[in-house]
């Protein structure tokens, strides 16, 4: 995947685990190095 790509995929597993556990659960299931990729957005 390309950049562009790769940033979809993360706002959109963003998306899905905030919306249903929270950030937490966003943290535990990507890790730390994927929230820290999307403090940006």
């Amino acid at each position: 995947m390309d950049g562009r790509e790769q940033e979809l995929v993360l706002i959109w597993r963003a998306e899905a685990d905030i919306g249903n556990g929270g950030i937490l659960q966003f943290v535990c299931n990507w890790g730390l190095p994927a929230a820290e990729r999307l403090v940006p957005f």
